[in-house]
């Protein structure tokens, strides 16, 4: 984690405010995984949040929580077979920005919004579909 982090839990941080993830994040992290997200949410949603920028750090993330409470069902999200680490997403925009920003190449919004589509298309078996006449 870069220096000037503290993750999720604190955002851009100095030494000086740099905190502590909260007690029982690993144990949150394995309910997700186990289908006891309505548990871990409801651990989050009781802490007592302390005061000054801590409190406010603690507020924060249990509204980021709630509203995204319908995203963290990792169990039937693997039964539809989609990812739920983020690697598969860092590794697709990684690809696509080796293609296009290699040294020498420069785009317009307009090129590169068209590149991005083609590339897209190929990338979702639609590539045939694209030389068909309306």
């Amino acid at each position: 984690m870069p220096a000037n982090t503290c993750g999720t839990w604190a955002g851009p941080c100095t030494a000086r405010t740099r905190l502590p993830p909260p007690s029982g994040l690993n144990r949150a992290a394995t309910g997700y995984a186990t289908g006891g997200e309505k548990q871990v949410l409801a651990e989050i949603a009781g802490l007592k949040a302390p005061r000054g920028e801590r409190g406010k750090v603690v507020k924060r993330e249990q509204n980021y929580f709630a509203t995204h409470a319908g995203r963290v069902n990792y169990q039937k999200i693997q039964r539809r077979g989609w990812p739920i680490g983020s690697g598969p997403v860092v590794s697709a925009c990684r690809q696509r920005q080796c293609r296009f920003k290699r040294p020498g190449q420069f785009w317009t919004a307009k090129g590169m919004r068209h590149l991005s589509a083609l590339t897209e298309a190929r990338h979702n078996h639609h590539w045939d579909e694209l030389w068909l006449p309306n």
